[in-house]
């Protein structure tokens, strides 16, 4: 009985976010209204995801990365962790592979970082050029030139979310640097990086669900460099997220249906 409960229910919140996938479609499609994530990019265009931990890519990035994947634009995804914090590590690293392969992320397009300075917490804040490091190395293998990941205030406050944020800025501002003033022969080789963060709203928008497009859209438009990004299979998004089971506790149910970044994501480009 469980099991048919659990069911239905994931049935019923995927026909609930497919209804919303048309409305925003609608939204989107008006006159004058903002950019969608397409035109910031060309076919040429590789794009690096870093996360802090797995269920990342799936709860908050889930827009971003469906829409990418419907254009065909290839994308990588770092995780800067393993999201050992409650000693489910290995688990929740077989957790990311399966929600990527329902994203059509190819597991050989994720890179998970085991290291003994990145380690997931609640308190743990991580050291900026450890972060800085291991995002160049995975930019610079997959020859990525552009870069999302969170924005300063981190979506939900997370220190290691805000501390992923902080180290692909590092990045963004020592690669500037040294392809502007000194003959590094690997930096000058890669094309122009461009970094985009994902807006971080009140707590009151964050779960305003549906109701959150007609905000983000109107906030979008008043940029030329902000990208109003829709789901287009949100029901793909939630079975990513059913793909990890070691976090789908109860108040995440209510997360996946009320969120707006179930639905839509606003990415800003860093400047």
């Amino acid at each position: 009985m469980a099991a048919v409960a659990a069911a239905a229910a994931a049935a019923a919140v995927a026909v609930f976010v497919s209804l919303v996938a048309l409305a925003a479609s609608w939204l989107i499609g008006r006159p004058n209204g903002p950019k969608s994530l397409q035109a910031f990019l060309s076919a040429s265009d590789r794009v690096l995801l870093v996360i802090a931990h797995p269920d990342d890519e799936s709860m908050f990035f889930a827009p971003t990365v469906l829409s990418l994947r419907a254009a065909q634009v290839p994308i990588f995804i770092l995780c800067l962790s393993t999201g050992n914090a409650g000693g489910r590590g290995n688990s929740r690293q077989r957790e990311l592979l399966r929600a990527c392969e329902k994203l059509n992320v190819p597991k050989e397009n994720v890179a998970i970082i085991d290291d003994p300075q990145l380690q997931d917490g609640m308190k743990t804040v991580w050291p900026e050029q450890v972060v800085q490091k291991q995002v160049h190395l995975c930019a610079v293998n997959n020859n990525t030139n552009k870069v999302i990941t969170f924005d300063e205030r981190g979506v939900s406050g997370h220190p290691n979310h805000i501390s992923t944020f902080y180290g692909v800025w590092a990045y963004y501002a020592w690669r500037s640097r040294v392809s502007s003033v000194q003959n590094d022969a690997v930096i000058s080789s890669l094309p122009p990086l461009t970094v985009f963060t994902l807006e971080t709203t009140s707590l009151v928008r964050k779960y305003m669900g549906l109701l959150d497009i007609v905000a983000s859209r109107l906030c979008a438009q008043q940029s030329q460099k902000c990208s109003f990004v829709v789901n287009p299979q949100p029901y793909i998004g939630v079975l990513a997220m059913m793909q990890h089971r070691s976090q789908l506790v109860w108040y995440r149910w209510l997360f996946i249906m009320l969120s707006r970044y179930t639905y839509v994501n606003t990415l800003s480009m860093l400047e």
